[in-house]
This record gives C-alpha cells, sequence and structure tokens, in this order.
C-alpha cells in the first residue's frame, strides 16, 4: 500500500482548522484513496471514536437522497454526536444537486450552502472530494471562496514507487519515464497492461468528462490536441499552429479561440499544465509560445499512443511534475547574450529549462540525457554561468552518475537522485 506521506502530512497539518479541505487532482491519482485507505484508519487507530468519523459516497446509489444538499446537511447534523470533534467525509461533493429554497421563492441551495453550514457547527472537521464531468475539484474549491483549504493529489513520485515496488531503481524508473506514476499502472505487473490501462481511460475517463462537462457535441479534435501536446511537450508550442494542423486534417477551419478552448479545457482537468518563459536578463514575462507539460509521463505517452517517446522529453516531464509536487512555481528561463559568430558580436537566446521558485528559494535547473562530451557540457552550462545572482544552479542527468560541483558553484546529479532527494541540493 502506498504512504502518500506528504499528502497525509498536509491532511493533519489542516485537521480542525475550521476550514472545508478540498482534496483535488487528476482523476485516478487516489483522493477517494487517500481519505478511505489511508486518513480514516489513521484516526481509528489514533483513538478517534468510530461514531464521530461520518463518511458519505454520494456515488453510492444508498445515498441518492442526499444529492439533495437540505438531506445531506439533515442526514450529517442527525448522525455525528454532539460532543467532542467529528470527522465528515463526502466523496463525490459534485453529485450533490442543486435544488429551491422551500422557505425563499427564487433562492437557489447548493452543497456549498449544506457545507458552509457544517463549518459553522463547533467540533465538525470537513473534508470534501469531487471529479467528474458536471464538476471538477477545481471548479469545487473555486466555490467554497476563502471557506476551503485545497490539497491537490498527483501521481506517485518515483520515490513512493521505489519504497512499495520490487525491482531495481534503474528498472523501475525506466518504467515511471514511460508509464508514469497512476497508482493502478504502478500495480499492474505487465508493460502491456500498463499501457492498455492508459490507453482506455484516457478515451473512457479523461475524454469522456471533459466533452460532457464542457457541453461539446463529441470529442473531435480533443484527442488530436492531446496527441499534439503530448508530442510536442517540452517544447514551445504555437497555438497558431495546433489549429492549422487541425484545419489540414479535418478540412474545416479550426480557430485560435476553440484551441485555446480545449488546451484550457485540458488545464481544468489537471491533465496538463501551461508554463511561461521568463527573460532573466531583461526581469520580464514573454508572451506566447509557452512549453506544455503533461501531469503524468504515461498520460503523455499514451496520448501520443507510445510511438513517440523520447528520453529527453520524459526526463524534463518527470522532473517538471516532481518541482510542482514539492510545492515550486516553475517557469522557463531565457538568457539573451552577445557571442561572437564568425567575427560578429551577434545576440542568441539561451535556454534555462526551469526556474523553480518556493518562497525565498530558487533553483535554476538544466536537464540532459548525458554530458558524453566537453561541447556538450559547455552548452549545458552556458545559461546557466550567463546568471549572474547567487541562486542555486543545478544540471540533471538520465544517467547514473555521482554528483560533483564545479568551480562555479553548478552541480551536476543524476535525474533519479533529485527526484529520490525531494529537490534537495
Amino acid at each position: 500500500m502506498f504512504k502518500r506521506e506528504r499528502l497525509m502530512e498536509a491532511l493533519l497539518s489542516k485537521r480542525g482548522n475550521g476550514r472545508a479541505k478540498v482534496i483535488t487532482g487528476l482523476r485516478r491519482s487516489g483522493k477517494s484513496f487517500l481519505l478511505k485507505e489511508l486518513f480514516i484508519p489513521y484516526l481509528l487507530q489514533e483513538g478517534v471514536p468510530g461514531e464521530n468519523i461520518l463518511l458519505l459516497e454520494l456515488d453510492d446509489l444508498r445515498n441518492a437522497s442526499l444529492r439533495n444538499p437540505l438531506k445531506l446537511l439533515d442526514k450529517v447534523l442527525s448522525s455525528i454526536p454532539a460532543e467532542g470533534m467529528s470527522y465528515v467525509f463526502v466523496d463525490e461533493i459534485q453529485l450533490c444537486q442543486e435544488v429551491s429554497n422551500p422557505d425563499a421563492a427564487g433562492d437557489v441551495l447548493s452543497f456549498v450552502d449544506a457545507c458552509n453550514s457544517l463549518l459553522k457547527r463547533p467540533g465538525v472537521d470537513l473534508y470534501v472530494t469531487g471529479s467528474n464531468s458536471r464538476m471538477l475539484s477545481k471548479d469545487i474549491l473555486t466555490r467554497f471562496r476563502d471557506r476551503g483549504d485545497e490539497i491537490r493529489v498527483t501521481p506517485l513520485t518515483i520515490g513512493e514507487i521505489l519504497e512499495e515496488c520490487p525491482g531495481s531503481p534503474g528498472a523501475l524508473f525506466n518504467e515511471y519515464l514511460v508509464y508514469g506514476g497512476l497508482p493502478r499502472v504502478a500495480l499492474e505487473k505487465s508493460l502491456e497492461g500498463k499501457a492498455m490501462y492508459l490507453s482506455s481511460v484516457i478515451g473512457e475517463t479523461y475524454l469522456g468528462d471533459i466533452v460532457e462537462r464542457a457541453g461539446l457535441p463529441s470529442e473531435k479534435g480533443l484527442k488530436d490536441i492531446g496527441r499534439l501536446l503530448a508530442t510536442t511537450a517540452g517544447s514551445l508550442t504555437s497555438i497558431e499552429n495546433i489549429a492549422r494542423t487541425l484545419a489540414a486534417a479535418y478540412q474545416e477551419k479550426f480557430y485560435w479561440e476553440k484551441v485555446r478552448k480545449f488546451i484550457d479545457l485540458f488545464q481544468s482537468s489537471f491533465l496538463i499544465e501551461e508554463v511561461g518563459r521568463y527573460d532573466l536578463i531583461g526581469r520580464r514575462n514573454i508572451e506566447e509560445p509557452h512549453k506544455f507539460y503533461y501531469a503524468d509521463n504515461g498520460l503523455m505517452n499514451a496520448f501520443g499512443d507510445f510511438s513517440h517517446f523520447e528520453r529527453q522529453q520524459a526526463l524534463e516531464c518527470a522532473v517538471y511534475n516532481h518541482l510542482r509536487e514539492s510545492g515550486y512555481s516553475v517557469e522557463v528561463g531565457v538568457v539573451p547574450l552577445r557571442k561572437m559568430e564568425g567575427g560578429r558580436r551577434e545576440m542568441r537566446s539561451y535556454e534555462v529549462d526551469f526556474i523553480a521558485t518556493k518562497y525565498l528559494s530558487k533553483l535554476y535547473i538544466q536537464v540532459a540525457c548525458s554530458m558524453g562530451d566537453l561541447r556538450k557540457e559547455r552548452q549545458e552550462k552556458a545559461s546557466l554561468s550567463a546568471i549572474r545572482d547567487s541562486n542555486a544552479k543545478v544540471i540533471l542527468l538520465g544517467e547514473d552518475i555521482p554528483p560533483t560541483r564545479d568551480e562555479e558553484g553548478i552541480l551536476t546529479e543524476s535525474v533519479l537522485d533529485f527526484l529520490k532527494n525531494d529537490c534537495r541540493i
């Protein structure tokens, strides 16, 4: 069983704070498992009486009546003890429907009203999850406004997989780069089974949810955009170019606005994140094109039908997601420099793969498969050497090497070591 220690720590740090804990994240990443199989057993083991723990699963037909927010509120209030702290868990909260207020014509009540009423009652600690086509968990957090705390559930990290799955670290890491960290995938023993599950869940879960939620007439163009974003992940991506590609494929006009809408739907489903660029010399944000990274290597490769796997791309995606899971905000760095070319000084732009920032901590990171020769090493270090501040600079390689630090203070280590050590340098 995966322990999800970081997520458990996040739950415990917000326990009893008088706010709703809204469990968000990619579907199939283990939100319900976190509460039902890890957190509730922890509370029981700690000595919380069973009668002080109430779990309501709204996707269970036996609880269909509780999809009315008034009945949901009544059920909770009638089920929890009057004394002591009670822990209330509502799974799939989005199934709770809006209803008319029987005492006020024209007034509409929702699950938010029910939950806010519970939060006003002393001794109630509330946790909710929700993510399907009607309302993704990101929307739920928005509706709670300042009364909710988000706890983002992400796919498994390579560190979690190494702790629980048999096999050598190198072999497990190589599998992770291709098939990712969705819990069901990590537990599947055969590579064929991993690939089949990922391919099926794309159509049956992710794309279907987007179509239903957005009221689209079909999946037309949606999977193609997912494939294009997968094959170009980590590269500068032009929305206008995607629109032209789809227009040629379907022999009809695909407007920039339509492609932008589809990409935003992918983002709101937690499938991808858009990463902006930042000019480190001019100290300014750069407009499109930006980069996109999938939330999971396996989903990225499945959208590409596993036929476009590139190790460099996979390494970057794994590093990006680990940085985000560790609480960093991430940008792509651009360093414009004048260099001598053919006897003339010309302006060239060098790229820093990631600028990772958390509070007052900042990392500049380059990712490469290897640095097999001196020219390659100089290329990777050029942009880092041009940055004139004292923040940490790291080169991560997709090969098994001992960590080294050069005279400029630039650390070089393996991607796997970096991911296992929670970004500590």
